[in-house]
């Protein structure tokens, strides 16, 4: 069996995100939403949990009316149009949902779920900075634990992975980092900020715990990687190559 909520939040509210889904949506949905709507949500988690926000379908004026996601202060993405199976994820702890529409022309509006994020996930890397914690961080992530992120591309595009540093137990607790089958680093103990990026479309990150001694451990973000970028070696070798490889490159690449 199973056990879920749905509610029309009606125009903004403060919501608590649980290990189970739940839904809200743009008033009226899926009939069309009212003129002059100014809408706030505010989805919030326990400490040291993070909250995953997943716009499952968007269809609102192109032009003018539209659904602004951020995380804290930083604006993660503004829809508007259509979207579907848009997925973002807080650092803070918190995510705020704002739905905006001008004095003309209405549309269907948008339904969303959220929930605590899981440990580990499949997820597209945008132009726009994904991220990825250890449980519980900034607090200390727990003993037993074994997650995987996998960071994928589109198209052939590049993923760029950037910790910000990070501290674990230094004989036992672990982030490894792969690019395809190839391991490109295990991290562990005390680590600076260090960047990586893969050769074969996607990255995958595992971070493992054993049962004894926990510490802070790290926070991460992720991008699509652009052609061209700002890089900096370190004492482990690291990889570039160009758009695409090993398949062709594009035409009018600069």
């Amino acid at each position: 069996g199973f056990n879920a909520s749905y509610i029309q939040a009606g125009c903004g509210q403060a919501l608590t995100a649980t290990n189970l889904p739940q839904y809200f949506t743009s008033t009226n949905y899926p009939q069309n939403y009212p003129n002059n709507e100014n809408c706030s949500w505010t989805i919030g988690a326990g400490v040291g949990q993070q909250v995953e926000l997943t716009i499952i379908t968007l269809t609102t004026e192109s032009c003018c009316d539209y659904v602004q996601v951020f995380d804290g202060n930083n604006s993660l993405a503004r829809l508007k149009g259509s979207a579907s199976n848009q997925i973002y994820s807080s650092t803070s702890g918190q995510l705020r949902v704002v739905f905006f529409s001008d004095r003309s022309v209405t549309r269907a509006g948008f339904r969303a779920s959220y929930k605590i994020e899981s440990c580990g996930f499949n997820r597209t890397a945008t132009v726009s900075p994904q991220y990825i914690t250890s449980p519980d961080f900034p607090s200390n992530y727990p003993n037993n634990v074994d997650c995987e992120w996998n960071l994928l591309g589109v198209g052939g595009k590049q993923v760029e992975l950037s910790f910000n540093g990070g501290v674990t137990e230094t004989c036992c607790d672990y982030v490894d980092i792969f690019d395809g089958s190839n391991k490109l680093a295990r991290l562990k103990g005390t680590f600076s900020a260090v960047s990586y990026i893969s050769t074969t479309g996607g990255l995958r990150v595992v971070f493992h715990t054993d049962s004894s001694v926990t510490r802070s451990g790290f926070n991460a973000s992720f991008v699509e990687a652009g052609c061209s970028q700002s890089l900096t070696a370190t004492n482990l070798p690291q990889i570039f190559n160009s758009t695409n490889y090993p398949q062709n490159y594009p035409n009018n690449e600069n």
